[in-house]
């Protein structure tokens, strides 16, 4: 019975013509008085919708709805912080998929809220739209237990559900099928703002000492320690900024023998966060596991040279010596050197490979260009 009387709102849906977007993600958020840079892209997709409608996780153990414009967050209790709860909370969707008559659904997980979807979709003919944003679903297939083949199953499960696929890049887009061989990704890749980002660096001289700077959390996977080494042996100066829970490991690192040349800064504010990119000679990503990082693209905006570990699905969007150098092993010190001197002691590569990843980011990968595609890919479901 509730399947038909969904089903019925479903094609009067069709019939008006309307737009009713249901957006999945198992982050927490703060109601929509909050602004972040997420709610930005709210904005944005919902320009092509009647209503676009997003379900979370709150920051605390609460329901709530708030609206602004046609957007609506429906929040969600967080049970807990990590994400795995939302597997068995998003089936809530079911709630709001009936009451808001929505008929398109766009899922950032194809497990966690993506595999209910999935479901959604099939049983009530809503087309589906399913995103990946990290490198880690890649791996589950290659790992033996059987936790991790029950998610590899469960994402394949949603992917041959869903309408489309997003991919961020072409080497994603390779990935993703040799998950599963008949899935052909739509490649939509992240983007920056130009209007954000737009003092770029004009002077590509570099001084007696090279100074480095990389943005990102300080985790693990952002490999910061081994970039620290390469800037001891380099004697170069260093600023990583992002914060997080490794700082204080950093710290005992760097004031074991380098205290003056490495800079741990916390999050900055927009202005002094390009300031401290372009007053740097070169943008470096030493990290070992990415998806397709903003950050790179705006370093590519801010007319950067840029070196990054070829990892995730960086490759494609960093082209080895075109727009940027791609380093295969991000533990080998002796490669970072290498590329760091090379980029160095050649001021044509240097400006080329600057010019280059500045005119990408303007002609690929431009803010208002991306959301016009996202925003066709999405509505042009139905």
């Amino acid at each position: 019975m509730l399947r038909k009387c969904i089903l019925k709102r479903y094609f009067n849906n069709n019939q008006m013509k309307e737009k009713k977007v249901l957006h999945i993600s198992a982050n927490q958020y703060l109601d929509l008085s909050h602004n972040h840079h997420t709610k930005n892209i709210w904005i944005e997709l919902a320009k092509g919708a009647t209503e676009y409608h997003i379900i979370a996780r709150s920051k605390n153990n609460q329901f709530s709805t708030s609206k602004e414009g046609d957007i609506y967050l429906h929040l969600i209790p967080k049970i807990t912080e990590r994400q795995w709860s939302f597997f068995f909370t998003s089936w809530i969707m079911i709630y709001y998929i009936y009451k808001y008559n929505i008929n398109i659904l766009l899922a950032q997980c194809p497990i966690m809220g993506g595999f209910q979807a999935a479901i959604m979709s099939k049983l009530f003919k809503i087309p589906l739209m399913v995103e990946i944003h990290g490198n880690e679903y890649f791996d589950y297939a290659k790992k033996k237990k059987s936790l991790f083949l029950l998610l590899n199953w469960i994402q394949i499960f949603t992917f041959r559900r869903a309408k489309i696929i997003r991919s961020l890049s072409p080497k994603m887009s390779i990935k993703i099928k040799q998950i599963c061989s008949n899935l052909e990704p739509t490649i939509i890749p992240n983007r920056v703002n130009i209007e954000l980002f737009s003092l770029p660096k004009n002077n590509h001289n570099i001084a007696n000492n090279i100074t480095l700077v990389s943005v990102g959390r300080f985790v693990e996977a952002k490999n910061y320690i081994t970039l620290i080494e390469v800037a001891k042996i380099l004697n170069a100066e260093l600023y990583l900024i992002g914060g997080g829970p490794y700082k204080e490991k950093y710290i005992d690192i760097i004031l074991s023998e380098f205290k003056s040349k490495i800079h741990l800064i916390d999050w900055v504010n927009q202005s002094e966060l390009i300031h401290l990119i372009t007053k740097a000679d070169i943008y470096i990503q030493s990290s070992i596991s990415e998806g397709m990082p903003r950050t790179i693209l705006e370093a590519m905006a801010l007319k950067m040279p840029i070196i990054t570990t070829n990892v995730g699905s960086i490759e494609g969007i960093i082209i080895h010596k075109y727009n940027g150098l791609l380093i295969t092993n991000p533990y080998n010190i002796n490669e970072y050197i290498s590329c760091i001197n090379e980029l160095t002691h050649n001021n044509e590569l240097r400006t080329s490979i600057a010019n280059n990843a500045y005119f990408d980011a303007l002609n690929k990968y431009e803010w208002n260009k991306m959301f016009n595609l996202y925003r066709e890919t999405i509505y042009n479901m139905l």
